[in-house]
């Protein structure tokens, strides 16, 4: 007589397996309809503004940083004790202008990309993933860290990178355009006078070309020079340049003749010389057309510096957990960044943040250190992978950091030169 168990066990397991199927299957569909409710329409939002409303609870993202922290920080110079948050604007939808059509037009794609500050603001700059509406940057009152207005700019630039320049009160930021890159600059004052529900246009700006380059992913000040950082997945595709400003702060022009015309003066003297992107930067550095380059790392997203020598970066890893180096370079004025620029963890310490982190930004006070994760966008939010939908952060954080204790590090395993 032929046992009936086996068929019993199969029949039992299949039914198991169905049972979790559905189960997986209905959780999923839950989890995608909460996505899509978290999705604004044109209605919901006043025109010309941007929603201020977070995507999920603080209480969430903390826990990111938490996790994080116990697992990978083990040093005293960050503290995730005193973490604070503020909600990136427009995650759920904002306002801008239809770049071809020139007139208001509503979009959900938003995707943050630059963080920087001002004593007594944030600025959060952000593009169009759909690529139809100018970028913004979204201005944020910094003792309240709530949303104050958008300004609107005139072009679908990528605004990888964002600086606020103090000595000439002015923001600058990334707007490359057709290939080369270029900035944009917008006085302190044209940004008080902006209201964009009563101007209903762009804001006004001032676009420097800078040819030499691409692209632009983290800029900064230093001095009297702009720190430009470019992500690259190749050696060659990356780099870290210092570009001479002007007495008004702004960076020197540079157009594609004026590029084209420091080419052909190397082709000409230098016929023998074998044309690499090294050799053509000392050529350009020679010229005085950018005051250093160097080779960059891989993923670097955000750099801010102090003129005192400090400087923090931050590098991605995918859906990994995200590193910030904090270093003292030996800066000074004929050599402006030292060689050991080029490997972060020379010298450095690290902090591990969660995934997705894009630019950050030192408070001049020397007191703590903001940063912004790119993760919250809508296009990274509800794209599913095999772990399920990822885990985002749609808040711009603020950490305290220990730099007094930092420098005396660096001081004593002589990674800063206090003399120079």
């Amino acid at each position: 007589m032929t046992s009936k168990w086996p068929k019993r066990i199969m029949l039992i397991v299949l039914g198991v397996i169905v049972v979790l199927g559905a189960g997986f299957g209905i959780n999923q569909y839950m989890h995608k309809q909460k996505l899509a409710s978290l999705v604004d329409r044109p209605q919901d939002v006043t025109k010309w503004t941007a929603d201020p409303r977070p995507l999920q609870s603080e209480a969430a993202v903390k826990k990111q940083f938490k996790q994080i922290n116990e697992a990978e920080n083990n040093h005293k110079y960050v503290s995730m004790e005193g973490l604070k948050l503020g909600v990136i604007p427009g995650l759920r939808g904002a306002w801008s202008i239809n770049n071809k059509a020139k007139k208001a037009d509503f979009g959900t794609d938003w995707v943050p990309q630059g963080l920087t500050q001002s004593v007594t603001k944030y600025f959060i700059s952000v593009y169009d993933g759909n690529h139809r509406l100018n970028s913004l940057i979204f201005q944020i009152d910094k003792r309240t860290r709530k949303y104050e207005k958008s300004l609107i700019l005139s072009s679908m630039a990528h605004v990888g990178g964002i600086t606020y320049e103090d000595n000439h009160h002015q923001l600058i930021y990334s707007d490359d355009l057709k290939g080369y890159a270029g900035f944009g600059v917008i006085q302190q004052s044209t940004i008080d006078n902006y209201n964009p529900v009563v101007d209903k246009a762009a804001i006004k700006s001032k676009r420097i070309p800078f040819a030499v380059g691409s692209r632009t992913s983290a800029i900064t000040t230093y001095k009297n020079l702009l720190v430009v950082a470019k992500y690259g997945r190749t050696k060659n595709a990356r780099s870290i340049v210092l570009i001479p400003t002007q007495k008004n702060g702004d960076p020197k022009e540079v157009t594609i003749a004026d590029k084209n015309k420091v080419n052909n003066e190397f082709l000409k003297q230098n016929k023998n010389k074998k044309i690499t992107i090294k050799n053509l930067a000392a050529w350009f550095v020679k010229k005085g057309v950018i005051k250093a380059y160097y080779p960059g790392w891989n993923n670097i997203q955000g750099v801010s510096t102090l003129d005192n020598g400090f400087v923090a970066l931050s590098q991605s890893a995918g859906q990994e957990p995200s590193t910030i180096f904090f270093k003292f370079q030996n800066y000074s004025d004929k050599r402006p960044l030292d060689a050991d620029f080029k490997t972060p963890n020379t010298g450095a310490k690290e902090a591990r943040v969660p995934h997705s982190i894009e630019e950050l930004s030192i408070d001049r006070r020397m007191n703590n250190l903001s940063m912004i994760f790119e993760s919250g966008a809508r296009e990274y939010r509800e794209t599913m992978n095999f772990n399920g939908y990822p885990s985002y952060v749609d808040r711009f954080a603020t950490l305290p950091a220990n730099f007094k204790q930092m420098k005396a590090y660096f001081k004593q395993m002589k990674a800063y030169d206090g003399n120079k």
